[in-house]
């Protein structure tokens, strides 16, 4: 993502027909989803924040970076909105043929975010590189399966449930998939493919 500080920051007043809203990490709910009432700061091209660079994709994820209470969050963009991530997030954007949806719930469930914080770094603020969060290990599984957990972990975040019981319910049912799929090991694992 990308923004600026300082005297370059600055918001228009209301959201207009050119404007990108820019998303932030108050912008997610734990783990994962979008919020997008909660932090509706607004820009244009015209802005010194504005990066085409930045500008959100559909079936891209948007990966919170930095931040003790929030490092680790994470959501699939997939929205007629026009945004914006800001420099708390990083914009992952999977190679052709890769769920987007299964790569988000594995890094939601209670073992991708413990991999997740056992690579985050740095004293006070937390933050983890684009380059280590690409190289976290994820279970592989036949595409049916994958789509299975996508469409699993999909209706959960629609549903908008409070975290603890959903992340156990994604804990248990890719689980229940794995032994499923017989397919992980400590030796059998894949790259998020970004």
């Amino acid at each position: 993502g990308f923004a600026r500080y300082g005297e370059q920051r600055y918001f228009l007043e209301r959201n207009g027909r050119h404007a990108w809203q820019l998303l932030g990490a108050k912008n997610f709910i734990p783990w994962t989803g979008l919020d997008w009432e909660r932090r509706k700061n607004f820009i244009n091209t015209d802005n010194p924040s504005f990066s085409s660079k930045a500008l959100l994709q559909a079936g891209e994820i948007v990966f919170v970076r930095v931040g003790v209470g929030c490092i680790g969050r994470v959501a699939v963009f997939e929205n007629d909105r026009r945004a914006q991530a800001d420099d708390w997030l990083h914009i992952l954007t999977p190679r052709p043929g890769v769920n987007p949806w299964y790569v988000a719930a594995w890094l939601a469930s209670s073992a991708g975010q413990a991999q997740i914080k056992n690579l985050a770094h740095g004293v006070g603020t937390m933050s983890i590189s684009k380059a280590s969060l690409a190289s976290l290990p994820i279970p592989p599984m036949k595409d049916s399966l994958k789509q299975e957990v996508a469409r699993f972990f999909k209706k959960q975040v629609a549903a908008n449930r409070r975290t603890e019981e959903w992340v156990s319910d994604l804990d248990a049912y890719f689980e229940k998939t794995l032994k499923r799929a017989a397919a992980f090991s400590s030796r059998s694992t894949a790259s998020l493919g970004i």
